[in-house]
């Protein structure tokens, strides 16, 4: 995986710098986009970034978002089984919730709902992953409390290539795709991916004597179109189709009342991004319509006869960046953001139609001022919502490098995550006068560079006031939390193995009601290790995973182990062929109380590009 194991950003909805720095760029260096929404130089940005290629998404030969941020830094995954299920995901601590997901730099409806469940998400058309740790509320609003995941899928102009996927493993899993990318001539591109998968499943929730045999299957069909075209010389256009359609099985099972359900999801969204680049100015136009339907029904029944929850989203931004000299640069933009609750809820005594649509206007401003060994940046943004009235957050950062290839990073911001229309309105428990959480978070990171090893420490400091818990009755804001880590960072390469550490140690604490108590399924230990060597024809690779002890109250699931081993081969220059062994040892875990986990499993596939 490229990557920065740098400091903390601090950008707005727009940044002034980043296409400026791109353009000094070399061929070697990694750009990022999310940390300000404008391409970068990694080490130009003062943000702690984690960039996933497509290249190392195939190393670890994953099929789904879950595989690949098990990998990453200062995560933590709980799932309810296997392929297809819900699964809830955390950074440093933050909830699912407190995580902001984009998808080609556009959050995704399912945010408003809750955490994303990545599950959903196909991998087959990713071009790229950006993942950035800390609070960014001055870039993107709401919800960027504890970190943001970018998930782009716009590809390079310049590749031209069909390629063909398939896949078969454990519980009669297989997968299959078709991707297409041609250049059309010098200005024009277009891909296109189309996929599908199917998995039987196992038993996710076991109940003796009552749901003896149950498979808990999945099944997903997937499209990607995207078209890119360079108007002119300074003008370049981009529209994106995304379409999947998923339904997985679960145990609905009370006591000795056996149930099996579905929760099928139906994703559909269009962006479109108009870009203008000349000189020092840079301007982005960008327009996403996005809807997600999610029905929830027993098996053998039609889909429309349980609960039904439709959901559309409309995002527009305009950024702009300019650089006045070369030290400072200015940047400022505008976005809105229209959220709509379609059927579902409208039956329900809380539930406040004249609060739906709910309307989000968003201004920013940033500033980034370069003197010496010194960079500064300060940005801030306002966000005036129909439902929630105003919020302001800021953040400030600075970099100091104070010897070759040493740098000292500090950072300090404010965030918030306004109630989703799933926290007031879930069905049966209602809770119409949540208040919005506000957290403040501070950084400290020290990161060195050399020869044969990079190397950074953070130490971070996130305290969340009226932060949203279920708590059994319904969503409750709980009053105060508190979560403190360090993190450490180690990638070196030893002869043809290219090795990557990650450790991190957090202290995640409720601290209402003048008690402290750990954060549910929140670890305070965790250790990642990813080693890939390259030789030959042969790519073959190991990861291993620790997750320290969580409670759920009282409820105590211990500490685990896992290890998984990839290997692949070029037959051919067109022709690769893989194999996976997941949790190689078969070890027993739990991820959530009374839920089984994947046992030991395999997983051959074969990619042939022509």
């Amino acid at each position: 995986m490229n990557k920065s194991l740098l400091a903390v950003a601090v950008a707005s909805l727009l940044s002034p710098i980043s296409n400026l720095h791109a353009q000094e760029a070399s061929i070697d260096e990694t750009m990022v986009v999310t940390a300000n929404r404008f391409e970068q130089v990694d080490g130009a940005v003062l943000a702690q970034t984690v960039v996933v290629t497509k290249e190392d998404i195939s190393k670890l030969q994953a099929n789904s978002l879950i595989e690949v941020f098990r990998t990453l830094p200062s995560v933590e995954v709980a799932q309810y089984g296997g392929r297809g299920q819900t699964a809830s995901f955390y950074v440093r601590g933050g909830s699912s919730s407190q995580v902001l997901v984009l998808m080609d730099g556009t959050r995704l409806p399912r945010a408003m709902m809750g955490g994303v469940d990545f599950n959903s998400l196909p991998v087959n058309s990713i071009e790229r992953i950006e993942f950035i740790r800390g609070a960014r509320a001055s870039i993107y609003g709401s919800e960027a409390i504890s970190g943001v995941i970018n998930i782009i899928t716009r590809a390079d102009v310049n590749e031209n290539a069909v390629k063909v996927y398939g896949g078969y493993g454990t519980n009669n899993y297989y997968v299959t795709s078709l991707a297409a990318l041609h250049k059309i001539d010098e200005s024009q591109h277009i891909k296109a991916v189309v996929g599908y998968e199917k998995d039987d499943g196992f038993n996710v929730k076991p109940v003796a004597g009552v749901n003896d045999g149950d498979e808990h299957g999945f099944e997903s069909y997937n499209v990607n179109i995207g078209y890119q075209n360079q108007l002119t010389k300074t003008v370049n256009a981009f529209v994106n189709v995304v379409a999947y359609d998923n339904e997985g099985e679960y145990d609905n099972t009370y006591g000795t009342n056996h149930e099996e359900k579905v929760g099928r999801t139906e994703f559909r969204s269009i962006n479109t991004n108009l870009a203008y680049n000349e000189d020092n100015l840079t301007s982005t136009l960008d327009l996403t319509y996005a809807e997600q339907d999610n029905y929830d029904y027993v098996v053998g029944k039609s889909k429309k006869s349980g609960g039904i929850t439709s959901i559309n989203q409309i995002n527009a931004a305009w950024l702009n960046s300019y650089r006045v000299n070369e030290q400072l640069a200015l940047g400022g933009g505008l976005d809105y953001r229209r959220e709509e609750l379609d059927e579902g809820y409208t039956g329900f005594s809380y539930y406040k139609p004249e609060e739906n649509p709910r309307e989000n206007y968003g201004v920013s401003v940033i500033s980034q001022y370069t003197i010496d060994s010194w960079t500064l940046e300060a940005s801030a943004r306002n966000d005036e919502n129909s439902q929630y009235g105003n919020n302001t957050t800021w953040q400030a950062a600075a970099g100091w490098t104070f010897l070759d290839n040493y740098e000292l990073k500090a950072s300090h911001g404010t965030a918030f995550r306004a109630p989703t229309f799933l926290d007031l309105y879930y069905p049966g428990f209602e809770a119409p006068n949540l208040k919005a959480e506000d957290s403040q978070n501070t950084e400290l990171t020290l990161e060195g560079s050399h020869s044969y090893l990079d190397w950074s420490i953070t130490g971070f400091i996130n305290k969340i006031d009226n932060m949203l818990m279920w708590q059994g009755s319904g969503m409750t804001n709980i009053g105060e939390a508190e979560i403190k880590g360090v993190e450490l960072g180690l990638g070196f390469d030893t002869s043809i193995v290219t090795h990557q550490f990650y450790l991190d140690w957090k202290d995640p604490v409720d601290k209402s009601n003048g008690k402290e108590q750990q954060l549910a399924y929140r670890s305070k230990q965790g250790a990642k290790w990813n080693a890939f060597a390259e030789f030959g024809d042969w790519i073959l690779g190991s990861q291993y995973l620790y997750q320290g002890e969580r409670f759920n109250g009282t409820t105590r699931l211990a500490s685990y182990s896992l290890w998984n081993f990839t290997a692949e081969y070029a037959v051919s220059a067109d022709l690769k062929v893989k194999g996976k062994l997941s949790n190689a040892f078969d070890k027993d875990y739990e991820m959530y109380s009374g839920y089984a986990t994947p046992g030991r499993e395999y997983f051959i596939s074969a990619i042939y590009q022509f």
